[in-house]
């Protein structure tokens, strides 16, 4: 979802967020429906939100950036979910 984000980040074209994730974050904090069939109807209704996004480093982000022991745990949980 990130590299979409900041693909999309400066162009007119709007992102349509269908929720299929684990925690579902993004739809959860721009007020999209959770169910996906909801989401859908939104999208195909025009239904648009905008988001902020951020830089640190030279890198694009949209929600949340961490470091230190954060975001080692982020990685381990990432990694054990691969298998």
């Amino acid at each position: 979802m990130s590299e979409v984000i900041r693909g999309l980040s400066g162009t007119d074209c709007p992102l349509g967020v269908i929720p299929a994730g684990t925690a579902n974050i993004l739809a959860k904090e721009l007020g999209i429906p959770l169910d996906p069939l909801g989401a859908v109807r939104a999208v195909l209704a025009g239904e648009v939100r905008e988001m902020d996004l951020f830089r640190v480093n030279g890198r694009l982000g949209a929600m949340v950036t961490s470091a230190g022991l954060d975001a080692a745990i982020t990685r381990w949980m990432a990694r054990s979910r691969r298998g």
